[in-house]
């Protein structure tokens, strides 16, 4: 069986990085740069942060969760973004030094 292409389309820490970057180059909140997303239509494209040829910016081709409902991928984001703090909380490092 080959393998499929591309990135899985339930990459969670692929859709928020797409999320932060619709709510970076709208000046938007998470509900309306899911409304974004899931409308996928052209005038919401948004450039990439790196530049194409000749510095002018590219842009994406599509989203792979188009026509989804933005509710869905709000609560979506939400669920990541509880399971990304927790994840976080326990990389906390604590250094002992042995007082002398």
């Amino acid at each position: 069986m080959a393998k499929a292409r591309g990135r899985p389309q339930n990459d969670d820490d692929f859709f928020a990085m797409e999320v932060h970057r619709v709510m970076r180059a709208y000046d938007c909140g998470v509900r309306a740069a899911c409304v974004r997303i899931a409308r996928g239509k052209k005038q919401d494209k948004v450039p990439l942060p790196s530049a194409g040829r000749k510095g002018r910016p590219t842009h994406t081709v599509g989203s792979p969760w188009k026509d989804q409902k933005a509710r869905t991928l709000e609560t979506r984001y939400e669920r990541w973004l509880k399971r990304e703090k927790e994840r976080q909380k326990k990389l906390t490092v604590k250094i002992h030094t042995p007082l002398y």
